[in-house]
């Protein structure tokens, strides 16, 4: 079954890529946003992901959910601003 809601917003894609993609768990946030550089945790430490890397990670996460017809630039942008705000 497809996690995402019918009309999945920005804000719904990143919530549910957070979970989905295991940067998010009951021990909390494993993907950090700080000094404008992504993070992501390894299990011992919080090492640097390529900004390039985790666009390309949300297409394909897109890609593989009834949103695929806005895996698009601009929206995947959309995402990022909001992953951003909460992984301060």
């Amino acid at each position: 079954m497809d996690p995402l809601p019918a009309a999945p917003s920005a804000v719904d894609v990143a919530e549910v890529f957070l979970t989905s993609r295991g940067y998010r768990d009951e021990a909390g946030l494993r993907l950090r946003w700080y000094r404008g550089e992504w993070y992501g945790y390894d299990g011992r430490v919080f090492a640097p992901i390529a900004s390039e890397e985790l666009r390309a990670e949300i297409m394909a996460f897109l890609h593989s959910t009834r949103a695929r017809e806005k895996a698009k630039r601009s929206f995947v942008g959309d995402v990022v601003g909001n992953l951003e705000g909460f992984c301060r």
